[in-house]
């Protein structure tokens, strides 16, 4: 009798998940697998790519769509505007996504009559289209959104896409939002004053360093300095209880040279947090009128008894204004540069890409558990969600990497404070395709390090902040779900102790 039960519970519950996702049959996760194959070549297959945007399952018209958009090629474009009649959000959404990603300007019109869509993700990624795309057109749609709309999920992804419009001065859309009583909205108005250079700035980001949120202020303070801020309240600031706006504090007294911001500079050389000590002595190079003052503290802070972090802030510092000081303290840090030939991509068959799809994407599309890894680091351990069906090639290679020991030992060898830890480049790895995907770069974001889309092997790196001027350049691989405070303490040096999966 149980059993009988047992089994009814089963099927009632696979019919419910069966009304909400049609099952992916064997030739629907072959069709899978050859997109697949075609975004890891990077090949543009016009009759595949259309036939999977018409397919009646909508999984494989939303991958086609992703598909469309990470190869990047103009004749696409073609094939997403046969598609706008689309009626299913998630496919709808993953179509704004890809002409993105194609920065289609003739699409700009179309990007903001989807700002309007009644589905959060589909008006989202519209928003986040036209901060790609960057022209007068696009963040002319973004402010008349800003201006008529009042659907915050929406209003958020447009603030941080018009900050990413170079030459825009235009700051009455954003400061329609600048008293909202969200947070979350408010420290987005701070960040879309980042391409803004204008004077007028200034008395909306005094506002919003004052504000008793640490994440308004940190951001509001990241961008108030030059001469015509406030140097007096960034000085205020030093003592903020949040670290973040310190950093940010003494990174933006380091644009004056008045002799009080100077030696509070000065004086912040001397923390034992790096992430203070580090920016105040990347700032010296701008005070070449002090170099009396500042070359005798610099060499006296590069001793082996300091951070290395801080020790590396100072080398170029010297080697500008004491080129003898520096040739020594070059020689105490036994600076090596690592050469070699990266090794080419391997090619995989069919049954590889197979084999990552029933491995990766199918479970994710069920709903099943993330994989997840911990990192334990000489800091702490930070355990990691991978987004196996957004990034199916690059959680393969990671999960390889991880099982065979290869992330064991790995230094983090670039960190900038506020911003990310990255690690070391890992021998003898292949470089590896970026999956750009929906899930936005985020605090606590896992991805990788390189010089442009395609160009890097990992090292991975973890976000301190989020980082909306780089959406679709880089892969969102996973997230930090817990020991984000071990991130945001790792020092040069640290490294990967053990990698695993759970």
């Amino acid at each position: 009798m149980m059993l009988r039960i047992l089994l009814l519970l089963g099927l009632s519950i696979a019919a419910s998940n069966a009304v909400q996702k049609a099952p992916l049959t064997p030739q629907h996760l072959d069709q899978i697998s050859d997109l697949l194959m075609l975004e890891d070549a990077r090949r543009f297959d016009e009759p595949m790519l259309k036939t999977a945007l018409q397919s009646s399952h909508l999984e494989l018209r939303r991958r086609a769509a992703i598909a469309i958009g990470r190869i990047a090629e103009p004749r696409g474009i073609a094939l997403i505007n046969a598609a706008r009649g689309e009626s299913d959000p998630a496919v709808l959404a993953a179509l704004t996504f890809a002409t993105g990603q194609l920065k289609d300007e003739a699409s700009i019109l179309w990007l903001q009559t989807t700002l309007n869509s009644p589905h959060p993700a589909v008006a989202q990624q519209a928003a986040r289209s036209l901060g790609k795309i960057q022209t007068p057109a696009s963040a002319e749609a973004l402010a008349s959104l800003l201006f008529t709309s009042n659907r915050t999920e929406v209003i958020g992804e447009a603030l941080l896409s018009l900050g990413r419009i170079p030459n825009q001065n235009d700051l009455a859309p954003i400061l329609r939002w600048i008293d909202s009583p969200v947070p979350d909205m408010q420290w987005r108005v701070a960040w879309a004053f980042r391409n803004r250079n204008s004077p007028d700035t200034v008395p909306h980001l005094l506002k919003l360093s004052a504000h008793k949120n640490p994440e308004v202020r940190f951001w509001g303070v990241r961008k108030l300095m030059g001469p015509t801020a406030s140097s007096a309240r960034e000085r205020e600031l030093l003592k903020d209880p949040d670290r973040r706006v310190r950093a940010e504090a003494v990174r933006a007294l380091g644009t004056y040279d008045d002799d009080d911001s100077f030696n509070a500079v000065l004086a912040t050389d001397d923390s034992p947090d790096t992430w203070l000590s580090t920016f105040a002595a990347e700032a010296m190079a701008r005070y070449t009128t002090r170099t009396a003052t500042i070359i005798p503290k610099l060499i006296a802070a590069s001793s082996s008894a300091r951070p290395r972090a801080l020790r590396l802030a100072i080398l170029p510092v010297l080697n500008k204004f004491a080129p003898e000081a520096g040739k020594e303290l070059e020689a105490t840090l036994k600076l090596t540069i690592v050469k070699g030939m990266i090794p080419s991509r391997p090619v995989k068959s069919k049954a590889d890409y197979q084999r990552i799809v029933s491995q990766y994407v199918l479970p994710d599309y069920l709903g099943r558990k993330r994989p997840r890894a911990i990192w334990e680091t000489s800091k702490g351990r930070i355990e990691l969600e991978l987004y196996s069906g957004d990034a199916p090639l690059a959680t393969d290679y990671f999960v390889t990497l991880t099982r065979r020991g290869l992330i064991d030992g790995t230094e983090f060898g670039r960190l900038v404070p506020n911003f990310v830890a990255q690690q070391r480049s890992i021998r003898d790895v292949n470089m590896i395709r970026d999956e750009v995907n929906l899930n936005p770069l985020t605090r606590g974001n896992l991805s990788w390090a390189s010089r442009g889309l395609d160009t890097g092997p990992p090292g991975y790196t973890l976000g301190n902040t989020p980082q909306p001027h780089n959406e679709g350049n880089f892969t969102s691989l996973g997230r930090v779900i817990a020991g984000m405070d071990v991130v945001d303490h790792l020092e040069l040096g640290d490294s990967v102790i053990r990698a695993r999966m759970r």
